[in-house]
């Protein structure tokens, strides 16, 4: 269930999505809450509201953790966004311009 995952990045599991790992390429951020099963929003291009796995500063380029939340991005990562605000630590809910097709590498 994705019923407290708005804002989590999300990978493709098939015919399904599944919350995204650390450091991979996603298919983009959910932009709802849904039960398993629902069908979900995902925004995979533009404007967005993400979590992030931890503080981060405005302009970041951003990457996944475990989690499917938005870190800071080093080099070598896939970077998926780029923070449009500051976020203040885990969990936060922050703006995000999301890469289309999953991004690139920093």
């Amino acid at each position: 269930s994705f019923a407290a995952k708005e804002g989590y990045a999300v990978v493709g599991s098939g015919a399904n999505v599944a919350i995204a790992g650390a450091n991979v390429r996603v298919l983009g951020i959910l932009a709802d809450n849904v039960a398993s099963g629902a069908t979900a929003t995902i925004q995979v291009a533009g404007m967005a509201r993400a979590v992030a796995g931890a503080a981060v500063a405005r302009w970041a380029l951003l990457a996944t953790n475990a989690s499917g939340q938005l870190i800071t991005a080093t080099t070598g990562q896939n970077v998926v966004a780029q923070a449009l605000e500051a976020a203040s630590g885990a969990g936060a809910v922050f703006a995000v311009e999301v890469f289309p097709g999953g991004g690139g590498l920093a």
